[in-house]
Formats: C-alpha cells, sequence, structure tokens
C-alpha cells in the first residue's frame, strides 16, 4: 500500500466550486426563457453567484499570500480582475447607473492595485529587511558594524527610538 496521492490543485474544492458555478451559469443562461416567469430565478442567481465568489477569494487569497509569486504574477491577477469587473459594464442596461458607477470604480480599484504592484509604486513595494545586506543578501543579524561582512557594504540601518 502506497502513499495517497496528493489532490491537484484543479481537483480542490475551490476548483470543484468554480466548476459546479460555470455549469449552473450556462444551465441558468439556456433556460433563462423558462425559468424568469418563476420568482426563484433570482435565487438561483444568487447561489450561482456565490458558488463562484467564495472560491474566487479564497483562490485570491492563496495566491497573494504564496511568497512564491512575483509581483508581475500579482499584478496580471490584479489586472484581469479589473477587466473582467469592466466587462461587466456591457451588459447592464442604462437604469442601472448606480450599478454601472459601483463596477466602474471596482475595477479602477483593481486598476491601480494592478500597476501599483507591477511597477513597485510606494506602498505596493515589499519592505525591505533591515537584517539582510542590500548588495549580496547576506544576513546581517549578528553583525553590529556598520559594514557589511560578506561584501564590505556601508549599512544603513535605522534604530528604533
Amino acid at each position: 500500500m502506497g502513499k495517497p496521492k496528493p489532490i491537484s490543485r484543479l481537483q480542490s474544492a475551490s476548483f470543484v466550486s468554480l466548476y459546479l458555478a460555470s455549469i449552473g451559469a450556462i444551465v441558468l443562461l439556456l433556460g433563462h426563457n423558462r425559468w424568469s416567469k418563476y420568482g426563484w430565478y433570482p435565487v438561483c442567481i444568487g447561489v450561482v453567484a456565490s458558488l463562484a465568489i467564495i472560491p474566487v477569494i479564497n483562490l485570491l487569497a492563496e495566491m497573494l499570500e504564496d511568497t512564491s509569486k512575483g509581483t508581475l504574477a500579482k499584478g496580471v491577477l490584479f489586472l484581469l480582475s479589473g477587466i473582467i469587473q469592466f466587462a461587466g459594464i456591457f451588459f447592464l442596461e442604462r437604469r442601472d447607473w448606480l450599478l454601472i458607477c459601483g463596477l466602474s470604480c471596482i475595477s479602477a480599484f483593481s486598476f491601480y492595485a494592478a500597476f501599483g504592484t507591477i511597477f513597485q509604486w510606494p506602498g505596493f513595494r515589499k519592505p525591505k529587511d533591515p537584517d539582510i545586506c542590500e548588495s549580496c543578501g547576506w544576513e546581517l543579524t549578528e553583525n553590529d558594524s556598520d559594514n557589511c561582512t560578506e561584501c564590505g557594504a556601508s549599512i544603513s540601518r535605522q534604530k528604533n527610538i
């Protein structure tokens, strides 16, 4: 008896929920004329949306917490999020002006986060570790001098007062 195979990311609960949401959205789209007469159609839309929103939030949180992903991957994630939100505007009617304004604002925040992450704007950068040499990456935890013991570069540490 060997070890059980680990579950692929595509077989995780988040992706299974996204698959179900996709199937539900297709069924609702194809049966819109038949089901829109009944009062439970908005409830079905809410169930399908929640099937999609909750796992997307979990997947986004996993990706943003993963330190192995570079800033470009995170920036592209925000950019795609903004594009998808902005594309939702074209499915609304003019009388839904409040929703159009809301989607415009949310997509603008996503675009701001995307460009800030990709171009490393202040506030989007990782804070510098004071115990790592900026020149060579040597750990300076035990170093009390003003120079790196590995490369000799001068160290500027901020003192906490």
